[in-house]
């Protein structure tokens, strides 16, 4: 059963972009501006209003930036740095929608900073980079305007490229630190000032973790193009396994929802595979894939099994099923997460896929830092207030002492062997945003768990 009274994200999202655009075009025609001040004062004045809160008043804002300016690849714009480069002149880089976005919430009354340092591009390089923290209902969180504005490759100058989104509005203080690294100065206010993630419309749903994972039961599936996929060919790719229908509408809400960070999920080498579980004739499933670009679309064969041998790994013991079923793979062909309802968290799948893929497969060339195999303990504030992002710690550690990596506000991951017995409770302290790769059931699993540290089993 497939009912379809559902209101996804989405829709929601449809019928926000349809709205802000009548707007556009239905105001009286804008008048001439010659500074970035007065123009933020009309918007300001235009696309908000005193019915609405803080939050909608954020994202009125945050659509109107990314729906009438574009990236500035050329940066050859005088103005590019600067707010009037959006505002004015509608292109920008990074500097000019930060300060631009700033400027329009100080005009709708909402406290609002610019942060800058790098961000980490598909390709693993560091480019500057700038985005906002805005104070919502007592709540400081991060906004990437410029993220969420991406360009039409087919036509860099398009103000409205149709790939606009809000993946990076008020996104979890988790998921920016996959991709954006607060210079030291950015990276205290960030931690002074934005909250955890507990309760992040980001963030998983609870009860998920990525420190556990099953086994993918064996799969096969039958491809558009008439080739096998079993579980061998879909070992080494991380991927969102959705199991659904072409006829139900929830399947087609969800593949709906995620449309909008296909290009996201590529960059993070996501694979988004659809099973379906009927036999649609060869122009159906076509015609299925093609309203999805992106996907992999296939059939169930008769002796695929593995959806309910998966939610029976989960301890799904009574088996109610509502299409679609969502899974999470990973390279190494573990489930770390399934849904099997109306999939109200789209967003939060996409979060969790680029969370699962961008710790996968995780080794020492990937660390900055690499201590030797013959270190036996790490001593007592040994690497504290470093600057590097990623450690990897030799075979024969026993021991990390007190504030051993403590006040290092770019770490992002440390492998922790399963030599390590001894982990001091303040040897991270201040380091926020920190994962830690090791064994399951290491000592270091245990640290992690009992102080709230993201664990991935290495």
């Amino acid at each position: 059963m497939c009912p379809n009274n559902r209101i996804t994200v989405g829709r929601i999202v449809a019928i926000v972009m349809v709205c802000v655009l009548l707007c556009v075009f239905g105001v009286s025609a804008e008048e001439s501006f010659t500074d970035a001040d007065s123009k933020a004062t009309w918007v300001a004045e235009n696309y908000t209003d005193s019915s609405m809160t803080d939050e909608d008043k954020a994202r009125a804002l945050h659509d109107w930036l990314t729906l009438n300016a574009y990236y500035d690849t050329t940066m050859l714009s005088p103005n590019s740095h600067e707010a009037a480069g959006v505002l004015l002149d509608g292109m920008g880089v990074c500097d000019s929608y930060s300060k631009a976005y700033v400027l329009l919430l100080s005009k709708a009354g909402i406290d609002a900073k610019r942060v800058t340092g790098y961000a980490v591009t598909p390709d693993g390089k560091q480019e500057s980079h700038a985005w906002n923290l805005v104070k919502l209902a007592g709540k400081w969180y991060q906004v990437d305007v410029t993220w969420d504005d991406p360009v039409d490759p087919n036509n860099l100058t398009k103000k409205v490229s149709g790939l606009e989104h809000r993946l990076y509005f008020m996104a979890s203080k988790k998921f920016m630190s996959e991709e954006h690294r607060p210079d030291p100065e950015s990276a205290v206010l960030i931690n002074q000032l934005v909250e955890d993630d507990a309760g992040s419309d980001e963030t998983l749903p609870p009860g998920v973790d990525h420190s556990k994972s099953y086994d993918l039961p064996q799969v096969h599936l039958i491809s558009s193009d008439g080739g096998s996929i079993t579980g061998e060919t879909m070992r080494g790719k991380d991927m969102i396994l959705v199991y659904g229908r072409t006829s139900c509408l929830n399947t087609r809400a969800f593949l709906s929802d995620i449309s909008p960070f296909m290009d996201l999920l590529k960059r993070r080498n996501v694979q988004v595979t659809v099973a379906l579980y009927e036999d649609p004739s060869g122009n159906e499933m076509k015609e299925f894939a093609e309203r999805y670009p992106g996907i992999v679309c296939a059939k169930v064969a008769q002796d695929d099994y593995s959806m309910w041998e998966g939610l029976e790994a989960f301890g799904n013991e009574n088996m109610s099923v509502t299409f679609p079923v969502i899974f999470l793979k990973n390279r190494n062909n573990k489930l770390t997460y399934y849904s099997t309802n109306y999939v109200e968290h789209s967003l939060a799948v996409v979060s969790g896929a680029v969370d699962m893929a961008g710790m996968d497969g995780m080794d020492q060339s990937a660390a900055d830092i690499i201590l030797p195999d013959d270190l036996l303990v790490i001593q007592s504030e040994a690497f504290r207030k470093s600057t590097f992002t990623s450690v990897w710690l030799g075979e024969s550690v026993t021991d990390i002492n007190d504030y051993a990596f403590a006040d290092n506000l770019s770490l992002r991951w440390i492998y922790i062997p399963a030599s390590v017995k001894h982990i001091s409770n303040t040897a991270f302290s201040g380091c926020s945003g920190l994962k830690i790769l090791g064994a399951a059931g290491s000592a270091a699993q245990t640290f992690a768990q009992e102080m709230g540290i993201s664990f991935i089993v290495q």
